[in-house]
């Protein structure tokens, strides 16, 4: 089961207005998440991780996030196509983005939406900006193109679990991102989740 992160201190929930309801299709995803009794994806940990890191060490929180966004999309590929996984894990790979534009498209079904090209445009920005951290051609950071970058690679994140069969994962992309690829969502106005 997906376990709290020990680095963010647990907020208390608190909720206003009726009794939550959970209806019978948030049931089965919930039970089915229990009953999996599977760890969160690591990609998932580090992107909080980068997140924490945000204010006092964005180089390494932008590093991170590539390194969660590159983990995301590696898991996805052998789990739509489980043959490559050795390939997939243990060899060089082509950019992610190019994964997604290219190789993606190939593995879902042709009814499934596509990544959309400006999300694609921002992952190659962002891919750009850690590159040029890493190898030392960019020396400082504007706190707009790290807090994009790091929403890009949580997209991206959503994105793949979402591909994987976590349909709830669309509820957490970006509604730029949610409305231009047209994906279902279950969040209404007030940010409730219905079906």
């Amino acid at each position: 089961m997906w376990k709290p992160d020990v680095c963010r201190p647990v907020m208390p929930l608190a909720a206003s207005g009726p009794d939550l309801v959970v209806s019978d299709v948030r049931r089965v995803d919930i039970e089915t998440l229990l009953e999996a009794n599977e760890d969160e994806p690591l990609y998932q940990s580090l992107l909080r991780e980068a997140e924490s890191l945000l204010e006092n060490n964005p180089r390494s929180a932008v590093a991170i996030g590539a390194t969660a966004a590159e983990a995301a999309v590696k898991a996805l590929v052998s789990k739509l196509a489980p043959q490559t996984s050795w390939l997939v894990q243990n060899l060089p790979s082509p950019p992610i983005f190019k994964i997604l534009d290219e190789y993606l498209p190939l593995l879902l079904p042709p009814e499934a939406p596509r990544f959309d090209v400006g999300l694609i445009k921002n992952l190659k920005t962002a891919v750009l900006l850690r590159n040029e951290l890493i190898h030392g051609a960019k020396a400082k950071l504007e706190s707009a193109e790290v807090t994009s970058a790091l929403a890009t690679f949580r997209d991206i994140a959503w994105l793949c679990d979402y591909f994987s069969g976590t349909a709830w994962a669309a509820n957490r992309v970006s509604q730029r991102f949610r409305a231009a690829m047209d994906l279902p969502t279950t969040v209404d106005t007030n940010g409730w989740f219905v079906d």
